[in-house]
């Protein structure tokens, strides 16, 4: 969803996840957040926009966005994005190793010093090659056949392999580094949505003043904190819609609204659809 997300894409039995992502059939948007596994995407249809870090990047049919480990990042498209996803620990990888590999390549790219160069478009000298490689991981991971993890493994090792060959890891610069004060607003977003939350709060806990906070905000997030928060409890109110029976109003006080008209017309702004057609059709 946003923030840290929660979703668990890892366990130790299967350390990877695959998905067919639509926006916005599955979500209008997806909100800034981090995750601590690896995330490979391949656009197949649209285009939109992906916020990596402080790279702010156009993407379109056929890219590949790859994403570091705790690195935030979100997506938004005024049209919409088909893609096809993997996200997967870094422990498949061996990081608790202590040989060269796990050590001087794996492990960086965990622990911040180094990160993935996020866009790899067909413009690229090397697209092809590296096309391939992500093609082969998706086929691998939809075929589930016998034995698929250690070809999965295999084509994963190749990939990073392909990608610090071509240049496309680089270590952090203090720009990324710098976006762990957002980190900290999230975090306290996600875990007191549903109270009363004030910017100066906010700043607060990133040692900012209230006016340079707002502006490092919308900077680094794409849009004004009063908004993220807004946007955050009505996709929390949409998850409950789809997945508890809890009465509209109900749901609009647990998720920090204080009033029902006013949560009734913000949900119809975001979603498109009032909260009870979006109950019944379960969009």
């Amino acid at each position: 969803m946003s923030q840290k997300e929660n979703k668990i894409h890892s366990t130790q039995l299967k350390p990877f996840s695959f998905y067919h992502c639509r926006i916005p059939n599955d979500s209008p948007d997806i909100s800034l957040h981090w995750h601590p596994e690896i995330e490979i995407n391949l656009l197949t249809k649209g285009g939109g926009q992906y916020q990596v870090g402080d790279s702010h990047i156009n993407a379109k049919k056929g890219d590949i966005i790859i994403i570091t480990p705790n690195i935030l990042h979100s997506v938004y498209t005024d049209t919409m994005i088909e893609s096809y996803t993997f996200v997967g620990s870094m422990d498949f990888l061996g990081s608790t190793f202590y040989d060269k590999a796990s050590v001087s390549y794996i492990r960086p790219l965990i622990n911040g010093a180094k990160v993935f160069s996020p866009l790899i478009t067909d413009s690229d000298e090397h697209y092809k090659e590296i096309y391939k490689c992500v093609v082969s991981i998706f086929e691998t991971g939809n075929k589930n056949e016998k034995f698929h993890e250690l070809m999965l493994k295999s084509e994963l090792y190749k990939l990073i392999y392909l990608l610090y060959k071509y240049g496309k890891i680089e270590v952090q610069n203090d720009s990324v580094r710098h976006l762990e004060k957002i980190k900290t607003a999230l975090q306290y977003i996600q875990e007191n949505y549903q109270e009363d939350i004030k910017v100066s709060e906010l700043a607060d806990l990133c040692h900012f003043s209230k006016a340079y906070f707002m502006s490092f905000f919308k900077k680094n997030v794409g849009i004004p904190c009063v908004e993220y928060i807004m946007q955050f409890r009505l996709k929390k109110a949409g998850e409950e819609l789809k997945n508890t029976d809890r009465s509209v109003s109900e749901i609009a006080f647990n998720c920090g609204f204080r009033n029902l008209s006013n949560f009734n017309r913000h949900f119809k702004e975001y979603f498109g659809i009032v909260p009870k057609d979006f109950r019944n059709n379960k969009i």
